[in-house]
Parts: structure tokens; C-alpha cells; sequence
């Protein structure tokens, strides 16, 4: 066992004499430290041990044969580490004040750390800024042009460079320049150390885009701090070998992370309390394998559904084009051409995209599902047909009787070339896939993604292991349900022997409140996928769930369209009463128990607003406003609803949704009701079964209070388990003849 406590880790290419100032200045950086220096001396000069001022005690030298880059010589560095925290270190730095100690024990205090960096003055003592946001293409163009020297800069490109960052204690950030990075040796190992795919450049801003994919942080420590003298010859020329090396180290990147149009967003990322299994697991799966070549463009959600609109649109075009060449018509004819043409494709293009919508073919789990995606466009194309057909019928144009004799062809056509572009299309598309939690019985030590057979839901990628060993029954739900309700996850596999089928049916029990599908595939011998058994599916077949989130999207924009007028006027007397906000915002349990922000017009003072949902509200509340009182009296406060609908957070018809920990003065109703949270295995709604139940409001007492709140969650369901569309209609149509909006609020 060495007590070593840090490594230093130094990289040379032609660097000798700054080697040698930076080497002079660690043992007032580190005192209180017993620390080793390994430098990689990768030009292997003849005299480069004189430059760097001849041999030292704890510092070793490593000449290089062949030419490595950074993230390779990085590595290489650290397989000969001895410390337990590595500290990777540029030539050209020097210490300037504080100690690395205290930035050690910062980082060792908490597991959750991943990297901690020094601050870096430019040689003017100027803040260096050596910490960003994830990088976006449109950060790195504008970075490109000169956008440093401008005298305004666009908000995207401060925001990037985090120029507002008040660095009065340590801050989390993105990333930071591998200048100086403190990281543990068995963090560093467990991912892989440096991408070496990355021969100069990026290879920081990947590592910390991993480990933060993992739950590690990045933070700027800035009572240290190191003078870099930040050489940046990449921008010294237009064409240069460097310039055409940070080229392809960002484009290597941005295929990475599929942050072509926006930094990854925040939803990529783990979040709550930090899970050192899922950790481990998270920078296992994610290990660099720099003898492959990057795997093709993993494009952002955004851009996907753009690209995939542009096929089906041209698919659309083609059919038509084909049609009118197969016909042989021509433009003076009366027949498939001019406006026949052009209103029938268009309005057959839209009707697709329009099912594709309403099915939830863009859920970003599906958009590389090959078999799963050509299906539904001929699916989509077959809908839009018949709505299409419909228009012709209703509004009979003059050409509706040429369109009629060559129809069936274009929409064979449209099918076929739909077909055709989606499968190509979906070929060429890299997304994450169905994310699986596996669930195996299995030492952790001897659980691999390849150990597990593929699931018939096309693309996936097992996210997270849950080993049954070494933890009990409840740990390891709570384990489980936490991904779930982090929304980690979208499906479950329980690979275990046979013999454990007690086990496996309480798993299904335990997580009946989740509306997530379970598979099952037998351990410990042979299986292909015909082993594999569904233990539960979706409640609601993907026709069923995007009927409902078609009506869902039409009712809400229309509702907006129509009440964009009062909305206003509501908006406008509550800011006139009191100071403060138009909208609260309070955190709601949405489906999965995955948590939102629901939105309301503000009723209260401000200050008053009870953003946790721990005050009931009372009658005669002081808090509220007479405006409030009266929306809240009609439930016109409810309005800002229609937003989380269209969001997707919420439905028109459902489960009013109720904060986390939801209690009465203290007492929580899901510790007394049985099935309390099997309510939000599908989207919360706006109006709902209990509401035309009349079971709203703040009763007096607890036992009118649980009462209340038992009959809410059978109601609520009774509805889950006979949803149907034509029940949400007359829910719906019951909520405004019976005046349930005005039942009991206050």
C-alpha cells in the first residue's frame, strides 16, 4: 500500500525549459503532500533531462519511441501512478497561491466529485476562464470567427463562457481545460482515462462529459491558484496542422455527444442523490475503445425529427412526381397535375407527419428502430390516407373525380417510397435507444452488457445493473424504482435462474405502481430470444397512447386559441394587485413519479406561495389575493395547465396530479393508503374521474382528510383500469355541465 497521496502527471512535446519553472514551483503547491512527478517526454530529446534540471528523487522521466498525443501520453502517465489522486498538469504552469492539500481533501469529501480544478490566471494575472459549458457547434463557430475579440458578443457565447460565474467559493461547472485536472486514480481508470481517439483537444471536455453522465461533477476550486501561460497555437494560422487536428477532435466530439444545434441537455444527465453504483456501471459502459473508429453521427433529438420530417416530405413529393410520370399525364391535362398534385400531396405529407405525432414515432428512443419505425410510417401513411380520401369527399374540389382514378396508386407509391427512405434513413441513425435496467442475480463484479440477450424493442442500451446479490429485497427496489422515477430508465430486464421465480413474481408486484414494461430471459444457461417471456407491457397499446396525446395536443392548442384573450386579462389584474410573478410554479408527481413543474396563475402574496405543497389551504386563507380567491374559486388558476399539456408533462383527462410527500399536518397519505402511488402510472390531468367525483378541497379534520383521499385514489384507478377515449370525453363534458371547476375550492 503506497502513501503516495498525488501523482503529477506532465506531458513534454518540445517543452522542456517551462517543464523545468513548473517543476520548481510544486513543492510550495504541494506542501503537506507526499507527491511523485512522472514526465512524459514525448520528442525523446537528447538533452531534455539537462533542461528540465537533471535528475530528481521523485520524479520520473519516460522517453517516448513514437509520438503520442495528449490523452494518449496522459494515460500512460497514469498506468505508472502510484498516488491515489492524479493531478494532470500542463508544462506551462506554475503556482501561483493556495495549496493543492486543501483542494485534495475538497475533492475526497465527497464521493460525487469527480474533478476539481485550480484557477488559472493568464501571465497579466487576468482571469484565464479555464472552465465552460458543454460546447454546441454554434459555441465552437462563433469561437472560430473571432467572437473573443468582439466588441458585443451574442448571450449564447457569454453563457458558454460562463463570464458571469462569481468564483467566491468552488463552483460546479461543465468542463475544464486539462491544464490542471485533480481526479482520483481509480476514477480516471474506471473510465478509461483520456479518449485517445482524441489526439489533441477535446479530450477534457469528453472526460468530463462522461463522468458527468456517470454523476461526477467538475468544480472550479479557486483558492488555488496556477499562472498558465495558455499558448493556443491552434489559432495562429487559418490553415495549420493544429487548426485541422482541433477540427477533427470537435467534430469527433460533437458525434459523441450529438450536440450539433445545443449543448447536451440537462435531462442526459443523472440527477438527485448521487448512486455509486450506478456510477460504476455509468463509466464502465462508457470506456473508450480507441482501436474502433467513432461510431456514426448519434444526432440530437431536435435534428432527427427535422431530418425525419424531410423524408417523409420528399418520400410524400416523389410518390406524387411518380404518379404524374407513370400516368403519363401532362400539365394541360385536367388529371393528376397542378393543384390535383399539390393538394393531395401536401395534405397526404401533413396527415403523415400528423400520425407520426400522434403515435409517438419521435419518442427518441424509437428514432433508430429500424423494423419498429418503417412500420409505423406505412401505419401513419394508411391513416393519412383515409383522411386525405375524407377531404375529397367532403369538400369535393373540381379535379376530385381525376384524383379518385389515380389515388390508389399514389398512395401505394407513398407507402413504398416512405417505406423505402425510412428504412435508409434509420440505417444511417445512431440514437441512445430503449434504456434497460437489468435486474440479475449475479455477483456485481460478473455482470456485462454483452451477458444479456438483445429485447424485442429494437435499439437499446442497458443503462444500469441491479445485482439481487449482496443487498436486500428492499434495497434493491429502492435501487431500481429510484432510476425509474429519475426516468433512467424505460424498461426492466430480470435475468435470473429459474428457481428464483417467488422472487421474480414479488418484482413484478413491487413495481406494478410504475407503468413500465418488464421482461424476463432465464441465467445461467444458453438463450436466444425466444427464451424471453413479457412479464407486463405498457398499459396502453402505442395506437391507444397517441390517440389520446393527438386529442390531448388538439384540445389544449385549441383551448389556448380561444382563451388567449382572458388568459391575458387574468395575467394583467394578477400583476396589478400584488407585486410578484404571473405564474407559480409548484413540483408535481407526474407519470412514474417523475416530478415537473406544474403551472398556475399566482393567487398568493408573494412570499405566501407555498412552494412545496406543505400549507393547505384554508377558507379565509390571508395568504390569498381576491383575485386568487376568485380564481380559485372557478379554478380559472388551472389555466396555465393547458402548457404542461402541450409539454407533455400532463393530460387534458387524468389523475390530478399531487406534490411529493403529500400529507395532511404532517402525516403522509401514502404511508396510510394502500396503492397510493399506482395512480400516477399514467399521465396526471387537468380535469379527472374524482374531480366530477366532487373530491377536491381541504377537509377539517384527518379522517375526513384520508377518507376523501382513499375514495381519490380508488376513483382515480378505476379510471386507469377502464381507460377508454369515449370515457375521457364524458369525463370531460361531466366536468363542465356538473360544474366540478367550482366544487369546494378555496
Amino acid at each position: 500500500m503506497t502513501d503516495i497521496a498525488v501523482s503529477v502527471l506532465i506531458v513534454s512535446h518540445g517543452h522542456g525549459r517551462l517543464v523545468k519553472e513548473c517543476l520548481k514551483s510544486l513543492p510550495e503547491a504541494m506542501r503537506g503532500l507526499r507527491y511523485e512527478t512522472i514526465v512524459i517526454d514525448n520528442l525523446a530529446e537528447p538533452d531534455f533531462l539537462e533542461q528540465i534540471g537533471g535528475p530528481s528523487a521523485n520524479v520520473t522521466l519516460i522517453s517516448n519511441e513514437t509520438r503520442l498525443g495528449f490523452g494518449a501520453n496522459t494515460n500512460k502517465a497514469a498506468r505508472q501512478a502510484k498516488g491515489r489522486i492524479l493531478l494532470i498538469l500542463n508544462p506551462d504552469t506554475v503556482w501561483h497561491a493556495g495549496r493543492v492539500a486543501d483542494a485534495v481533501t475538497y475533492l475526497e469529501a465527497d464521493k460525487s466529485r469527480g474533478i476539481v480544478s485550480a484557477l488559472l490566471l493568464n501571465r497579466d494575472l487576468s482571469v484565464q476562464g479555464n472552465y465552460r459549458d458543454f460546447t454546441s457547434l454554434a459555441f465552437v463557430f462563433l469561437r472560430g470567427i473571432g467572437a473573443d475579440n468582439w466588441a458585443w458578443k451574442p448571450r449564447l457565447y457569454t453563457q458558454g463562457k460562463l463570464e458571469d460565474l462569481v468564483l467566491d467559493c468552488p463552483q460546479q461547472v461543465d468542463w475544464v481545460y486539462g491544464s490542471f485536472m485533480l481526479i482520483r486514480r481509480q476514477t480516471f481508470e474506471e473510465a478509461g482515462g483520456f479518449d485517445e481517439g482524441f489526439f489533441m483537444y477535446y479530450e477534457d471536455v469528453d472526460l468530463c462529459y462522461r463522468l458527468r453522465k456517470a454523476g461526477l461533477s467538475t468544480t472550479i476550486f479557486p483558492d488555488l491558484v496556477f499562472v498558465h501561460d495558455h499558448q493556443r497555437t491552434s489559432s495562429d494560422k487559418v490553415f495549420s496542422r493544429q487548426r485541422t487536428v482541433h477540427l477533427k477532435s470537435v467534430l469527433r466530439y460533437l458525434r459523441k455527444t450529438g450536440a450539433y444545434f445545443n449543448k447536451p441537455p440537462l435531462s442526459e444527465f443523472p440527477s438527485g442523490e448521487f448512486d455509486a453504483e450506478f456510477s460504476h456501471q455509468q463509466l464502465q459502459a462508457m470506456r473508450p475503445d480507441s482501436s474502433r473508429t467513432p461510431a456514426p453521427s448519434r444526432f440530437s433529438k431536435g435534428l432527427s425529427v427535422f431530418l425525419f420530417v424531410v423524408v417523409i416530405v420528399l418520400a410524400t413529393y416523389l410518390a406524387g412526381m411518380a404518379t404524374y410520370r407513370i400516368l403519363g399525364f401532362t400539365d394541360g391535362e385536367n388529371g393528376f397535375a397542378g393543384p390535383a398534385r399539390g393538394f393531395v400531396t401536401t395534405m397526404f405529407a401533413i396527415s403523415v407527419l400528423l400520425a407520426q405525432f400522434m403515435l409517438q414515432e419521435f419518442d427518441p428512443v424509437r428514432l433508430g428502430d429500424t423494423p419498429r419505425r418503417v412500420v409505423g410510417v406505412v401505419e401513419s401513411g394508411l391513416m393519412a390516407a383515409f383522411l386525405v380520401a375524407l377531404l375529397l369527399v367532403v369538400f369535393k374540389p373540381a379535379y376530385a373525380a381525376q384524383v379518385g382514378a389515380t389515388f390508389l396508386l399514389f398512395v401505394f407509391l407513398a407507402l413504398v417510397f416512405n417505406g423505402i427512405l425510412v428504412f435508409l434513413f434509420t440505417k444511417t441513425l445512431h440514437t441512445q435507444g430503449a434504456r434497460v435496467g437489468v435486474i440479475h442475480d449475479r455477483e456485481p463484479a460478473r455482470i456485462k452488457g454483452g451477458d444479456t440477450p438483445a429485447l424485442p424493442i429494437g435499439l437499446q442500451s442497458a443503462v444500469q445493473f441491479f445485482s439481487a446479490k449482496g443487498q436486500g429485497y428492499e434495497s434493491l427496489v429502492q435501487h431500481v424504482s429510484k432510476a425509474i422515477r429519475e426516468d433512467r430508465i424505460d424498461h426492466i430486464l430480470v435475468f435470473m435462474e429459474e428457481r428464483n421465480g417467488d422472487r421474480i413474481l414479488n418484482l413484478v408486484r413491487s413495481f406494478s405502481m410504475f407503468d413500465v414494461p418488464m421482461w424476463y430471459v432465464p441465467s445461467g444457461r444458453e438463450t436466444t430470444i425466444g427464451d424471453i417471456v413479457a412479464l407486463r407491457m405498457p398499459m396502453r397499446s402505442r395506437a391507444r397512447e397517441g390517440i389520446k396525446r393527438g386529442l390531448d395536443l388538439s384540445i389544449s392548442l385549441a383551448a389556448l386559441a380561444v382563451l388567449l384573450l382572458p388568459m391575458l386579462l387574468i395575467g394583467l389584474a394578477v400583476k396589478l394587485e400584488s407585486k410578484g410573478p404571473v405564474f407559480f410554479g409548484q413540483p408535481r408527481l407526474g407519470r412514474n413519479q417523475v416530478p415537473f413543474l406544474m403551472l398556475k396563475f399566482r393567487t398568493m402574496y408573494q412570499g405566501d406561495a407555498d412552494i412545496e405543497g406543505n400549507k393547505l389551504t384554508t377558507k379565509n386563507d390571508p395568504r390569498i389575493t381576491r383575485i386568487g380567491a376568485f380564481l380559485r374559486k372557478t379554478s380559472l388558476d388551472e389555466l396555465p395547465q393547458l402548457l404542461n399539456v402541450i409539454h407533455g408533462d400532463m393530460s387534458i383527462v387524468g389523475p390530478r396530479p399531487l406534490p411529493p410527500k403529500f400529507h395532511f399536518k404532517g402525516a403522509l397519505f401514502e404511508e396510510a393508503i394502500a396503492n397510493w402511488h399506482h395512480r400516477t402510472r399514467v399521465r396526471p390531468g387537468i380535469t379527472g374521474l374524482s374531480q366530477i367525483k366532487g373530491l377536491r378541497g381541504t377537509p377539517d379534520t384527518y379522517e375526513q382528510a384520508l377518507e376523501m383521499m382513499k375514495n381519490r385514489v380508488l376513483f382515480d384507478n378505476l379510471y386507469i383500469e377502464h381507460w377508454s377515449i369515449w370515457l375521457d370525453f364524458r369525463i370531460l363534458v361531466m366536468t363542465i355541465l356538473s360544474g366540478a371547476f367550482m366544487s369546494g375550492a378555496y
